[in-house]
């Protein structure tokens, strides 16, 4: 795709979209839906949008989107170092060790790491461990990564993570080196920008001009 112009005289827009499963963080694509499917074609048609940074297919959430091209380079710059906070279900035991591993930094040596370069601090906290039978009913809902049947006493818990770095698929390769696997994923925060409540999947707001100059300071 090549470089969005944008229109003359077209005015700069922030959005937070509450992007639900199943759907890319792209403008178009041949094969599957993708965030600009659900917006609205007024939005589309008026403003040269494009999404700030990215989220999973399988990942639901915040997501930025604006015409702004100052305002993606302070998200999503390495040098800004804004964090990004994400929820997520489990299947595993975490291992104290783990925690403050990952708090240190890790290798994760795969198909989409940098050689052996090691990750930045991510701070991850335990919120609820359980057994899979006490809280199937509660997890069903959502929508999950996989689909065959768990064992009734399998180990899950439900957690936050924290990074200051956006590698390809990081809080799954994050918690599989931690001897987990992630069946629901969820970003609820970019810095201090927390995901809108009110806001339904879907759903998109404007951002206030607080919220802008947070990013733009």
């Amino acid at each position: 795709m090549g470089k969005l112009i944008k229109k003359d005289n077209e005015e700069n827009i922030y959005l937070m979209f509450n992007k639900p499963a199943g759907y890319l963080t792209a403008r178009s694509d041949d094969k599957d839906k993708t965030i600009f499917d659900i917006l609205p074609d007024e939005l589309k048609n008026n403003y040269t949008i494009f999404p700030v940074g990215r989220l999973d297919k399988d990942t639901e959430g915040l997501i930025l989107l604006t015409n702004d091209g100052l305002f993606n380079h302070k998200v999503i710059h390495a040098d800004s170092n804004v964090a990004k906070t994400y929820e997520f279900w489990a299947l595993g035991n975490l291992d104290k060790k783990y925690i403050k591993e990952l708090k240190e930094g890790v290798c994760i040596d795969d198909k989409f790491s940098d050689g052996k370069k090691i990750t930045k601090s991510a701070k991850l906290k335990v919120i609820k461990k359980s057994k899979f039978i006490k809280v199937k009913n509660e997890i069903e809902k959502l929508p999950l990564r996989i689909f065959r049947k768990q064992k009734d006493d399998q180990d899950i818990f439900y957690g936050s993570i924290t990074l200051s770095e956006g590698r390809k698929h990081e809080v799954k390769r994050l918690l599989k080196y931690s001897e987990c696997f992630v069946i629901y994923l969820k970003r609820v925060s970019i810095g201090k920008l927390k995901l809108d409540k009110n806001l339904k999947l879907g759903e998109y707001r404007k951002l206030t001009d607080k919220e802008i100059k947070y990013f733009m300071k």
